[in-house]
């Protein structure tokens, strides 16, 4: 999933990110690559399995949290399995 950030104007750095499932403890993968120091940086957030989820992004001193919940899309199993790949983020 893609999640948009912005850092502040006097935050400089790469952005670091880093997420559990509050309940089971499993990683997500993150990448926030190849948006320079400074503004706006796009990333990339797979998470692995359903579940209620602590992120944190960490730039310059300066860190963001939040907490989300990720479900499976009930829509994804009605597509043809041909369609169905296009969705999947989930190549480990």
């Amino acid at each position: 999933m893609k999640f948009p950030w912005w850092r502040g104007p006097s935050i400089r750095g790469h952005l670091h990110i880093r997420g559990h499932e509050l309940t089971l403890g499993v990683p997500v993968r993150a990448d926030a690559r190849g948006y320079g120091d400074t503004g706006f940086n796009a990333s990339a957030i797979v998470f692995p399995v359903e579940g209620c989820y602590r992120i944190r992004g960490a730039a310059d001193g300066a860190v963001l949290s939040f907490v989300t919940m990720v479900r499976s899309c009930s829509a994804l199993a009605e597509l043809p399995t041909s369609q169905r790949r296009a969705y999947a983020i989930c190549d480990s």
